[in-house]
């Protein structure tokens, strides 16, 4: 019995991320006596919205762990179904590192030897509804498994609108309601959902993208833009570069790359955001750039061909400064063009809205006959910049009008949230201008008055409005 405790735990303990938990509790089994086959177990049935499996009917073992739906010992074998708020990749890698685990697909096996005896043990991993779920099976000898297989996932009912998207900034912009915020954001109708990224950072550390991406692509689609150019200024690389000039830096940009799409199989990836702006104040790199979107491109391709290849640009700053000639340039180099379209005029007023519909409809003809995306739309409610939340609610009616006729691949609000610290956010656009007090408050507002609710989570009209539509 001494063995089962020790065996029962070290499972537990890998799985729940613990250092510290009870022993479990294992009832001693009835004798049986010697020259009586063993019967197999009788089955039973478990349910939930998430979730259904069979489970032996064996007494319940106990142990003090939040994250266990179910344990379950006959003084032999363990059967346990556990819940984590972890993507599966981490749970599979702490698995593989910490318990020597050979995954097949979702399934792990693996051995147990607490005290020098081989405890032979099986695994499926399952993401279900934005959480992990754990089957596992463990006996000193043979592990009959084939119960594990009963395990079902059972996805939640919603309906999203094709080619409708979300920049699904959470409540109080918390890294901790992250999952939440994709959740919440797929629940009221987004199809599509943006995210920003930097390569540097990314390569750095896997397993916090793995944290994002996961949730990320559970469910519709997924839009990631790989900061190579973030507006005016070049994006974060790993120390070694510089530029997307030096040597060597397109080979290994467009390998992470390659690895990223067959890692996290994102819908869209567009490569540099808002580019005309930094290009326009170097049109000599303006080649270089197109070079590694050419190359970048030809390399997902044949690693993912679904994966859509694009770049992302600013219909404003370009037609307002004769720099649509850039777009043009890159154009044939990917599959799609994403714009951002802030239809404000002169310091950021957004007291006139019928520019916004004006707008949208003229992005198409940027590049004509070329597929395009909105990565980016909104309208302020601010005051400060002449607006309301009435009009933010009259250009959301546009903004549906837009969406219901146009040929755009998809069209994305940004945002569902608003940002918490708009001077953080401000902060990398303005690095190394020197714009007035006045310029800067204006431009902060900008950034943090477009949500459909407040940074807080407390809805403006406009939310109302969205949650029409998409019942319709």
């Amino acid at each position: 019995m001494k063995k089962i405790f020790a065996i029962s735990l070290v499972l537990l303990l890998v799985l729940s991320g613990c250092t510290q938990q009870a022993a479990p509790e294992i009832p001693e089994p009835e004798p049986v006596p010697k020259e009586m086959p063993e019967e197999p177990p009788a089955y039973l049935s478990y349910s939930d919205d998430s979730v259904s499996f069979d489970y032996p009917d064996w007494p319940d073992a106990t142990i003090e762990d939040e994250n266990l739906i179910m344990l379950k010992s006959d003084g032999n074998c363990i059967f346990s179904v556990g819940k984590y708020k972890a993507p599966s990749s981490l749970m599979q890698e702490g698995m593989e590192r910490d318990m020597g685990a050979v995954f097949d697909g979702e399934y792990a096996t693996y051995i147990m030897d607490p005290e020098g005896i081989h405890y032979n043990a099986k695994t499926k991993l399952s993401y279900c509804n934005y959480d992990t779920y754990t089957f596992s099976m463990m006996c000193p000898g043979e592990v009959d498994s084939t119960i594990l297989s009963t395990a079902q996932c059972h996805k939640r009912n919603i309906t999203m609108q094709p080619g409708l998207g979300l920049m699904p900034i959470p409540t109080n912009d918390s890294s901790e309601l992250i999952v939440e915020g994709f959740k919440n954001a797929r629940a009221n109708g987004a199809e599509v959902l943006s995210w920003y990224l930097f390569w540097g950072p990314v390569a750095n550390n896997w397993t916090l993208t793995d944290h994002i991406m996961e949730p990320l692509t559970y469910e519709g689609k997924s839009m990631i833009l790989m900061s190579v150019i973030y507006v005016n200024l070049l994006g974060e690389f790993p120390p070694h570069y510089e530029s997307f000039e030096d040597p060597g830096f397109k080979e290994e940009f467009a390998e992470f790359s390659v690895d990223f799409v067959e890692r996290y199989e994102p819908d869209y990836y567009f490569i540099g955001g808002e580019v005309e702006i930094y290009l326009n104040a170097h049109r000599d790199e303006i080649p270089a750039y197109k070079e590694l979107l050419a190359y970048t491109y030809k390399e997902i391709k044949k690693a993912r061909p679904e994966t859509q290849v694009g770049f992302v640009s600013t219909y404003h700053y370009s037609t307002a400064n004769n720099a649509t000639d850039i777009i043009q340039t890159l154009a044939p180099e990917v599959d799609l063009i994403g714009y951002t379209v802030h239809p404000y005029e002169q310091e950021y007023s957004y007291k006139n809205v019928s520019r916004g519909l004006e707008a949208l409809e003229d992005v198409k003809n940027v590049v004509p006959g070329k597929p395009y995306a909105i990565v980016e739309t909104g309208w302020s409610s601010s005051s400060l910049l002449e607006s309301s939340e009435e009009k933010q609610v009259e250009f959301l009616y546009d903004f549906f009008q837009f969406y219901e006729s146009s040929d755009a691949e998809f069209i994305i609000w940004f945002s569902f949230h608003e940002l918490s610290d708009c001077s953080e956010a401000a902060e990398r656009h303005l690095d190394g201008m020197d714009m007035d007090p006045e310029y800067v408050e204006r431009f902060e507002e900008f950034m943090c008055s477009s949500g459909l609710k407040r940074t807080d989570g407390t809805p403006k009209k406009s939310w109302t409005v969205w949650q029409e539509h998409i019942k319709e």
